[in-house]
């Protein structure tokens, strides 16, 4: 009897855990079209940037990550003007 209540008690939690990171990425997506900002739509991109905080990072990684994204927002826009 334990057991079954111990395995309900698991799914239960990995189907809160799986639905609140769902609420996570509709919340980023909805901003995301809000602000036109067509690569934070990506779910996948989303998905593993989401991931990121449990990670450590250098300093310098970040500093990559964030030019990443600045050339991402400069490419979007460039493709709008043309």
């Amino acid at each position: 009897m334990m057991a079954k209540g111990l395995s309900l008690y698991q799914a239960e939690q990995k189907r809160l855990s799986s639905t609140v990171r769902e609420q996570q990425y509709e919340k980023i997506s909805e901003n995301a079209r809000r602000h036109q900002v067509n690569f934070l739509q990506n779910r996948l991109l989303i998905e593993e940037i989401m991931a990121m905080p449990d990670v450590c990072m250098k300093e310098q990684e970040i500093q990559s990550v964030e030019k990443l994204l600045l050339w991402l927002l400069k490419t979007q826009e460039s493709v709008e003007l043309s």
